[in-house]
């Protein structure tokens, strides 16, 4: 199904406009240091490589879909190389407007005619701010009661339950990629090894593939800590390494793998 598709199930579902939000860049110690970007899961269900800060308008009233992107600067183009133009998104992506994120609640007052709105929640909680703001909400990501309208919610979830031929192929390549990672780290596991090589082997290999960590890598030859993230240790004759870790490809499918072996490759009695 493709995402054209998608959306237009989506539509036919709604009673009302609903706003979902990409989520935004998050910053890591100072604004222009942020941490990589992952949109927000509905989003990236519905739309191909979401930018930050990015959101859509869905109105079941006309079957339209609005994409509102951040605005293109030249200094963007200094800084990141140049980015395709609205219309170029608007023409790949097959929606029906592609509008200036910054104002987002202008366009949103006169596209909706003072129509009640929906939104969802995400990690991001600027964006799930702004989705507060525009539709009068209280949304919020971390209480499961809050997360939106219960009605919206479920429309979205029937859709993403039943996965597709495509994400079933997301998925088959990312449990290669997470099988390869994980023979590459056993075969590393010699007595004096740290564990942080053996990790940076399994990020490694994600990344030579075109996908990212599912998830923080769990590596540790003590297995008995389930969700250490320290990669400290060194590894020792009979010491078993457990690494839990997974593969994450461009559309958010991932696998997730725990595997426990013995330094040195052979268990001993």
């Amino acid at each position: 199904m493709s995402f054209v598709q998608r959306r237009e199930k989506l539509l036919a579902s709604l009673i009302r406009p609903l706003v979902l939000f990409s989520g935004g860049a998050i910053s890591r110690n100072y604004p222009a240091n942020t941490y990589p970007f992952r949109a927000d899961s509905n989003f990236l269900y519905f739309f191909e490589r979401p930018e930050p800060g990015s959101a859509a308008l869905f109105d079941p009233s006309d079957k339209t879909v609005t994409l509102f992107l951040p605005e293109r600067t030249m200094g963007d183009a200094l800084w990141h190389g140049e980015v395709e133009s609205f219309d170029a998104v608007k023409l790949r992506s097959g929606v029906q407007r592609v509008l200036a994120v910054e104002q987002l609640e202008t366009h949103l007052q006169t596209i909706a005619k003072g129509r009640q709105l929906d939104a969802v929640a995400v990690a991001d909680f600027k964006s799930t701010q702004r989705a507060r703001h525009v539709t009068g909400q209280d949304l919020q990501f971390d209480d499961p009661t809050k997360v939106g309208r219960g009605e919206v919610l479920d429309a979205i979830a029937a859709l993403r339950l039943r996965k597709g031929p495509e994400e079933l192929a997301e998925m088959r390549k990312t449990a290669i990629v997470t099988h390869e990672a994980h023979v590459e780290a056993m075969k590393a596991s010699k007595p004096g090894v740290k564990e942080e090589l053996l990790a940076g082997l399994v990020e490694g290999a994600f990344a030579r593939s075109g996908c990212v960590q599912a998830y923080g890598t769990i590596l540790s030859v003590r297995g008995e800590v389930l969700h250490n993230h320290h990669h400290g240790n060194t590894l020792a004759a009979g010491d078993i390494v457990l690494l839990d870790a997974g593969a994450e490809g461009e559309a958010g499918y991932c696998s997730d793998v725990t595997r426990c072996w013995p330094v040195g490759g052979a268990f001993s009695p």
